[in-house]
């Protein structure tokens, strides 16, 4: 059916629009190559939410390539259910420096038809990758037009090093849940885990060498190297309120697990989790970076491994694997 401006329809996605078939990143990544090397050659990081009005809105990540300074963050909007779409439209035009804007995600208010989206973005220039803060803008026209920015205020944690910026990113577009909730999923990465082989940075975001290093080796906008060697833990933000207030500035963000700790687990090892309305999660069986917090908050339950280390990861953030003991029944391999 054809869209008429002011029509009111329900919203028709597929799930596979939505979400990858696979979670395998070598093969779900999305990246799509557009032309010849340039500003708007690297597209991805898609996602997609659609309006009251059955208006499609694919939001991105666009650069020359992953982290590349020249990164912005755009949207495009379709009227015929994604059959075809409109030149894309710049949240976020590149900025000076290493200010470079990701991870972009998506999120359209049922009742009023406003979307919000929310992305990083690496405000003050640390030359590391996915530094800085959670901003979002909203569009009150179906993505014609949109707001200022507006920050979030993502709180540090044990995961942040005690020096500079936060670091992390988004993996996940907001979600209205059963229970009424409005939640979203982030992951924090600890700075120094992405620190490239003798070199550090300072408190001013300067790179200084370790003892032995080279200084011909100064790294330039480092791009953290390797995912597997990074340490990380994974957050949520519900938005309290977001269903009904308007006023940006009034936005109620709360951040889960509340505590020190985010739910984490080492690479290639099962999780398991049970939730009730995001206050409580299951304790630790063992592994990496799995937290033992009380009261409200969030753990993982991470299967045992077939050899159960006695230590941190190497690359961890340092938490001993043998105080993270609990009495939970750890899940089944499956």
């Amino acid at each position: 059916m054809p869209f008429a401006e002011g029509q009111s329809v329900s919203p028709r996605v597929t799930p596979e629009i939505l979400h990858p078939a696979s979670m395998d990143a070598s093969s779900a990544y999305g990246v799509v190559i557009d032309g010849q090397p340039g500003p708007t050659w690297f597209n991805y990081q898609v996602q997609l939410c659609v309006t009251p009005k059955n208006t499609w809105i694919a939001c991105w990540t666009q650069g020359g390539y992953e982290s590349n300074p020249d990164q912005r963050v755009v949207v495009a909007r379709s009227l015929d259910d994604g059959r075809t779409w409109g030149r894309e439209i710049v949240i976020e035009p590149p900025g000076g420096g290493y200010r470079v804007r990701a991870w972009i995600v998506s999120y359209a208010v049922p009742h009023t038809g406003r979307v919000y989206v929310f992305y990083w973005y690496n405000i003050n220039g640390v030359p590391l990758r996915d530094a800085g803060d959670i901003f979002f803008k909203y569009s009150d026209d179906d993505g014609l037009t949109w707001s200022s920015r507006f920050r979030v205020g993502v709180p540090r944690t044990a995961m942040d090093d005690a020096l500079g910026d936060i670091h992390g990113w988004n993996f996940g577009q907001p979600r209205l849940l059963p229970t009424g909730q409005v939640m979203m999923t982030y992951a924090k990465i600890r700075r120094s885990s992405l620190y490239p082989k003798g070199w550090r940075l300072d408190a001013r975001n300067q790179w200084q060498p370790e003892p032995g290093t080279d200084p011909a080796t100064k790294p330039a906008n480092e791009q953290g190297g390797s995912p597997n060697g990074w340490c990380t833990e994974v957050f949520f933000i519900e938005f309290s309120n977001i269903l009904t207030e308007t006023d940006p500035g009034k936005l109620k963000f709360r951040f889960l697990p509340e505590g020190a700790r985010g739910s984490g687990h080492p690479i290639r090892r099962r999780t398991a989790i049970s939730v009730r309305k995001a206050r409580w999660w299951d304790s630790p069986a063992s592994g990496c970076c799995a937290s033992s917090a009380r009261g409200w908050g969030i753990h993982s339950t991470v299967s045992a491994p077939t050899a159960a280390p006695r230590g941190a990861s190497p690359r961890c953030c340092g938490c001993a694997l043998a105080a993270n003991r609990s009495t939970s029944r750890a899940p089944r391999a499956r």
